[in-house]
């Protein structure tokens, strides 16, 4: 398979601007993806893609999460009519950067008073009471994953870069939804190519 020599040239430079992004729009709880595109480029006259470079740096993401990751980008595809091939008309690079750091949170103390009446029949008069109730404070710590990955979509004949999308993902590590929130992303990156009719 022929190999774009033009690939590999401008990705450290690209990766230093997507690091000064991350640092940028780091927000816990956040989820956002920005897609630029050519817009000369006709998408129906793709057909097949395959991955070219996946890379991580900092924090490992682990295998399952690789592959939901590229499951979720191929399934999209598939809805635009592209598959995946050992001959592809596309190829795509994935660049992760996840980094995990930890977020004290505190919740203060409370304090209530209460006032109140009672009548206790034959045997206890009227009563009135009035006080206080007091809660302590905590503080609890939470572990986030701020990612920030890149995906580039290269046209394979003509070497040229026709699309790039700049995910930035901030998350509890213990969310239960990774899986849903990866399926998000993957349809918003591809939500500007057109469906197979």
């Amino acid at each position: 398979m022929k190999i774009p020599k033009k690939i590999a040239g401008n990705m450290l430079s690209l990766f230093a601007i997507v690091y000064v992004i991350f640092v940028l729009t780091n927000c816990a709880s956040t989820l956002k993806v920005n897609t630029n595109t050519n817009g000369t480029i006709d998408f129906s006259q793709y057909k097949t893609f395959d991955f070219y470079q996946v890379k991580e740096e900092n924090d490992p993401l682990g295998e399952l999460t690789w592959r939901r990751i590229l499951m979720a980008l191929e399934l999209e595809l598939g809805k635009k009519g592209i598959k995946k091939s050992n001959e592809p008309d596309l190829l795509i690079n994935v660049y992760a950067m996840a980094t995990q750091r930890q977020q004290t949170n505190v919740q203060n103390y409370g304090v209530g008073m209460y006032y109140g009446g009672y009548y206790g029949g034959a045997y206890m008069p009227y009563g009135y009471g009035a006080g206080f109730s007091y809660s302590p404070g905590y503080a609890y710590t939470s572990t986030y994953r701020d990612g920030t990955f890149v995906i580039d979509i290269i046209d394979r004949q003509n070497e040229e870069l026709i699309m790039q999308s700049i995910v930035t993902s901030s998350a509890e590590v213990s969310s239960t939804d990774s899986e849903r929130r990866i399926n998000y992303a993957a349809k918003k990156i591809f939500d500007v190519i057109p469906d197979q009719k």
